[in-house]
């Protein structure tokens, strides 16, 4: 997890960041989460996939830990220039 989190917070008091053990979400009310991407193995790139929801491939290394640092530090810069609802249809909630 990065040394920082991106929190966004909406006209109507909407928080929006990627869901982490960093912050006590449930601490602060209900929590909706959506998945934003996956990480899996693609046997035939021999290598880690991160992949949006839109298709998207955010991140490729045999390193998995590295493939996830990708995906966090893609999502955690959509959420900073406002651009991650585009991955839901523009859908509320973050």
């Amino acid at each position: 997890m990065p040394e920082t989190l991106t929190v966004s917070i909406d006209a109507d008091g909407v928080v929006g960041c990627l869901l982490t053990d960093a912050l006590d979400l449930p601490s602060l009310g209900r929590v909706r989460g959506r998945r934003a991407s996956r990480v899996e193995w693609d046997d035939d790139a021999q290598a880690h996939v991160a992949t949006l929801v839109d298709g998207t491939v955010v991140g490729r290394s045999t390193s998995r830990a590295e493939c996830l640092a990708a995906e966090i530090a893609h999502l955690d810069g959509r959420i900073a220039d406002g651009t991650i609802e585009a991955l839901f249809g523009g859908r509320g909630g973050t």
